[in-house]
């Protein structure tokens, strides 16, 4: 619970700080209140016009004052959920939090970048070979067989780099393009197992409504 506290009240800490600087940069020199031209610049300011300027003139005249100071805006901000459309920064947990995290819950579902690692490879070794499987059928449609080429190709490239150890700033796009890619091939085994078993189905109920046919067929020569 307390890593959960300590990365709101950061998040708060860090929406705080946008109004607090958008309420510096508008008011007047020596002010410490505003008004309403300046309250609708400081709010679309900070959330980038997530809040239009006909609400922010609405939020404004049912304080029932011609000026307002930073503490009445930073009420407004909670009340009216003003944060709601700010962008927040990612939030960064250390393997010590993790581990907190994973007492708390009392789950092994919260894992770490080597564990989830481990458990994409064991993944991406079971899929392969199924996966080459589809790629050498005579069924799959060429636009498939390339779709899942690619896949394929970006999870034997980003493998190969995040093997490496190489730690660059396009370290964070290959971890998701090894993610992506390998939940993309999961859905295709998937979607060929349920196909298959969509085609046996369907092929035995011709068998049996076949079988009935030619029961019927008997019976019917018998009473002749």
């Amino acid at each position: 619970m307390a890593v959960y506290l300590q990365q709101w009240q950061q998040i708060e800490g860090h929406m705080d700080e946008q109004f607090i600087l958008a309420f510096n940069r508008f008011r007047g020199a020596n002010q410490d209140f505003v008004g309403i031209d300046q309250f609708v610049k400081i709010v679309t300011t900070v959330t980038r016009h997530g809040v239009s300027v006909r609400d922010c003139r609405l939020i404004f005249y049912d304080t029932g004052k011609e000026m307002i100071d930073l503490n009445t805006i930073l009420r407004l901000m909670q009340e009216y959920d003003l944060r709601i459309s700010l962008s927040h920064p990612k939030v960064m947990l250390d393997e010590a939090d993790f581990d907190c995290i994973r007492q708390c819950l009392g789950v092994s579902s919260v894992l770490s970048f080597e564990d989830e690692f481990k458990q994409l490879v064991a993944c991406w070794t079971e899929v392969k070979p199924k996966i080459d499987k589809q790629m050498a059928s005579l069924h799959q449609t060429d636009e498939t067989k390339r779709d899942l080429a690619y896949h394929l190709q970006a999870v034997e490239d980003s493998l190969a780099y995040l093997r490496s150890g190489i730690d660059t700033p396009s370290m964070n796009s290959t971890w998701e393009t090894f993610r992506s890619s390998i939940a993309s091939l999961q859905a295709a085994v998937n979607a060929q197992r349920s196909f298959s078993i969509l085609y046996v189905q369907c092929h035995v109920r011709k068998w049996v409504s076949k079988l009935k046919r030619r029961k019927s067929e008997r019976r019917s020569l018998m009473l002749q």
